[in-house]
């Protein structure tokens, strides 16, 4: 059976595009010359993918958010005896940016808020991912919000979408529907905190590696995105480190695309 091209999946401010194909694919699939791009980026390099059926192609510059680009395919043949021959293919890329970004909360805005965000993902069952890069030079008190969007009281279960920090360390928080990630904060470097929920199942990480998982329920929320806000509970505690590179989506972004938010996105 001759292969088929099944996905092609860019990446968020990353040059690399996964290819995915119906069958094994053999050598052909590795080389640049069988990619185009219009409008045109170079095909660096063409390396295998996790599986036989998986190519990663690395283009000379990422391709811009929210353009659509036409990737044409042709020569590829699978990695049967009989070298099945796949016909041209042309598939359409485009990248979606987040709803929300700010690159840096100045000392300003910290224990501010941003209402009224087109996009913003506050329904119950509405997938997202929140992500930011933090740093602190003190441990900050158990219970501290950092950052987040939804409400931030102690009144509506399942409202509020918040990173936080708990006896554990790093913490998903959302009225008595957290999940907790058990992983300490680290002093005097930036560190990759990402929440992502599929209307189901949330997800925390650290530095893209998942360090939580809970299936929950969230509620309907309001449009507000707090930065370092009060503690919902005593109001004394707030956030007193940095938060760079904070992304909101309204999509649960897959483990290969965090990774990529944590090679590309990094403060300087």
């Amino acid at each position: 059976t001759p292969p088929t091209v099944v996905r092609a999946t860019p990446m968020y401010r990353s040059p690399d595009v996964q290819i995915g194909f119906s069958e094994p694919v053999g050598p052909s699939a590795c080389e640049t010359a069988r990619y185009t791009l219009d409008p045109a980026i170079e095909v660096r390099s063409v390396r295998k993918g996790s599986g036989p059926r998986e190519v990663v192609l690395e283009l000379a510059a990422p391709p811009e958010v929210e353009r659509t680009y036409q990737l044409k395919i042709a020569g590829i043949q699978d990695a049967s005896p009989a070298h099945n021959a796949m016909k041209p293919a042309a598939l359409e890329l485009r990248i979606p940016g987040p709803v929300f970004r700010l690159e840096s909360v100045t000392p300003e805005q910290m224990g501010q808020e941003v209402r009224d965000v087109a996009g913003l993902p506050i329904h119950a069952k509405d997938a997202w991912t929140l992500n930011c890069f933090v740093r602190t030079e003190r441990q900050p008190d158990d219970r501290t919000v950092i950052v987040g969007f939804g409400r931030c009281d102690d009144e509506v279960e399942g409202t509020g979408r918040y990173l936080a920090k708990f006896p554990g360390g790093e913490h998903f928080w959302s009225r008595n529907r957290d999940v907790p990630g058990r992983t300490p904060i680290d002093l005097g470097r930036w560190q990759m905190f990402t929440a992502t929920y599929d209307g189901k199942i949330l997800r925390l990480y650290k530095d893209a590696r998942k360090i939580g998982e809970r299936e929950l329920g969230l509620s309907d929320d309001e449009n507000a995105i707090r930065f370092a806000p009060a503690d919902p509970w005593d109001k004394t505690r707030r956030f007193e480190g940095e938060i760079r590179e904070l992304t909101i989506w309204s999509a649960a972004l897959d483990d290969e695309a965090i990774r990529s938010l944590s090679g590309t996105s990094e403060p300087r």
